[in-house]
């Protein structure tokens, strides 16, 4: 017997998304959306040290797969985004981390999500190995 979560079932989000990891302590590098949907790099160099840890990955995420894959740069040259907090469809990307506690236990789920009202879809980022929470970067424009 199979429990079923229900907002899973009514989320249908149609819109994939290109997101940020970083996988060093310090990232210099950030990213950013012209006014066109083009991603721009903004690097910010304080010293030849920190440069060295300028570590950002940009992630495409297919919403019908289920999947993300590292972007190259001519990938990243070709995308227009939608920097908006919130998908055309209505869908946001949040993190949902909860606690549980029992009286000899305490558990942690965290994961990200793509949530519209009480419907929300898990959605598997590839960030093993990074050190920051992933972080939106748009939604690709179709």
């Amino acid at each position: 017997m199979g429990v079923v979560w229900l907002p899973n079932i009514f989320a249908k989000p149609q819109y994939d998304f290109v997101y940020s990891i970083c996988s060093s302590y310090q990232c210099q590098d950030s990213y950013s959306i012209s006014s066109s949907g083009n991603i721009v790099a903004n690097k910010t160099s304080n010293d030849d040290f920190s440069s060295r840890y300028d570590n950002y990955e940009l992630r495409y995420y297919n919403v019908k797969t289920g999947s993300s894959r590292a972007l190259n740069d001519e990938e990243i040259s070709r995308l227009k985004l939608d920097g908006n907090s919130k998908s055309p469809d209505g869908y946001e990307f949040v993190d949902q981390s909860t606690k549980n506690y029992t009286f000899l236990w305490q558990s942690k789920d965290s994961g990200m999500y793509l949530k519209k009202g009480l419907a929300r879809k898990s959605v598997n980022l590839d960030s093993a190995n990074h050190y920051t929470n992933p972080k939106l970067l748009g939604w690709v424009e179709k």
